[in-house]
């Protein structure tokens, strides 16, 4: 159980990592944009993190 976990932590931490990249490199070209795609993405991952290890 604690391996799926651990790897289920290490895939969200990187595809976060992933996602900041990218928002970082849109940023550069629409500032407005992705704060609103941050912040809904945030809404979402947090939302479905919580769901998930209930």
């Amino acid at each position: 159980m604690t391996i799926i976990n651990n790897r289920k932590t290490y895939c969200l931490i990187k595809f976060l990592c992933m996602k900041v990249h990218y928002c970082i490199f849109l940023y550069q070209l629409y500032p407005n944009y992705v704060v609103l795609q941050f912040s809904v993405f945030w809404f979402f991952a947090i939302g479905e993190y919580i769901v998930e290890s209930e």
